[in-house]
């Protein structure tokens, strides 16, 4: 008998979305005509560099928390996901906001443990072969009824990090989602199964009011604190410690940073708008 352990946030944007079972297919590549500064591959070798991931769990990670009896990690899969399908843009990459579920399925001794989380989001960039990334979730999950914690890990390029830690399998129906499911409780290593239901193609409203295109926990928190154009600030801020053009102070908290940020990017919008390809 496998121990589900549901997590889900509390809140889903109010946004219109695409649902289809092959996301992408059909979907103009804005950039077919532009020359890629990054390959994929490219992009994954910078955005996994310990200096920006330190830095985007920094600004975007969370205390836990419990809401309805259910657990919230602190994840904010929906600022990673929208500040990595920007950056992605930033280098020519024609890159989408994925939407769907995740589980994690671990083979440890009976009774096993599934983590199910109900809402999740992640990248999709669109080539000959499809690139996910996902760098929002925390490096381990706790199980307090077996007093043990479970790794769980980051995907880049559509693979774990570390690569050692398991498999990855993306599916966009249903079925095939919960079949994976089943077939990985009998897998001898631990599985990340993402199941991709929907995607957001990137406008300007996206950035316009990415307040209330995120609307996550972390939201109110910066909104009241520094405005509504923080989140754009911290592209920005995300953008010059990708390509090492700005150092990130190791010494100070989430809460400095965000400051520090506020401070220091004038015409943030407009500015995050140009950088994404979307003005």
């Amino acid at each position: 008998m496998m121990h589900i352990k549901s997590f889900f946030s509390p809140r889903s944007a109010p946004w219109k979305r695409i649902k289809t079972p092959q996301p992408f297919l059909g979907i103009p590549n804005v950039f077919e005509n532009s020359s890629l500064r990054l390959t994929p591959f490219e992009f994954w070798k910078r955005a996994s560099a310990i200096p920006f991931q330190r830095e985007l769990n920094r600004l975007f990670w969370i205390d836990e928390f419990e809401i309805r009896d259910t657990f919230e990690p602190g994840w904010s899969c929906r600022e990673h996901a929208w500040a990595m399908t920007l950056l992605a843009r930033s280098v020519n990459l024609p890159a989408f906001i994925m939407n769907g579920a995740l589980t994690h399925v671990f083979p440890s001794p009976d009774p096993g443990l599934i983590n199910n989380v109900e809402t999740h989001s992640w990248v999709a960039i669109e080539g000959q072969r499809q690139a996910y990334f996902d760098f929002s979730q925390k490096p381990t999950l706790r199980d307090n009824r077996l007093d043990t914690e479970h790794p769980i890990p980051k995907i880049a390029y559509s693979q774990p990090i570390p690569a050692a830690w398991g498999n990855f399998v993306m599916t966009h129906d249903e079925k095939s989602f919960v079949s994976s499911i089943t077939a990985a409780t009998e897998a001898k290593r631990p599985t990340a199964l993402y199941f991709g239901n929907t995607f957001d193609t990137p406008f300007p409203e996206i950035i316009e009011n990415a307040c209330g295109y995120i609307n996550s926990p972390l939201t109110d928190q910066l909104r009241e604190s520094f405005g509504d154009d923080i989140y754009a600030k911290g592209l920005l801020h995300l953008h010059e410690i990708l390509f090492s053009r700005r150092k990130s102070d190791r010494n100070s908290s989430r809460s400095e940073v965000w400051a520090r940020i506020e401070s220091d990017f004038a015409d943030a919008v407009p500015r995050a708008l140009r950088l994404a390809k979307l003005a």
